[in-house]
């Protein structure tokens, strides 16, 4: 179970450090990327799609769960949780 747990932690890191260089370039200064936006890393990170699961753990849908840290770390880079999980541009 740890070495599945540190996998998983390793995972959401990637995807928040991916989130802060969104929200420093394309983003201008905000997160919230389209649910279809995926990155130019090798290999490309559906980073919209794990910001959408993000949002839907913290509404508990699908039993998907997410840590007070977690909520707060997204929640300091500007993340917006009411967005729906439809919004397109």
């Amino acid at each position: 179970h740890l070495i599945h747990h540190t996998k998983i932690n390793e995972l959401r890191n990637i995807y928040f450090s991916a989130l802060e260089r969104y929200k420093a370039s394309e983003g201008n200064g905000d997160p919230n990327c389209l649910t279809n936006y995926v990155t130019e890393d090798t290999p490309p990170l559906k980073l919209g799609n794990w910001l959408k699961s993000q949002r839907q753990a913290k509404r508990g849908k699908n039993g998907r769960t997410i840590s007070n840290n977690q909520i707060n770390r997204l929640q300091d880079l500007g993340v917006s949780w009411e967005q729906s999980d439809t919004w397109e541009e």
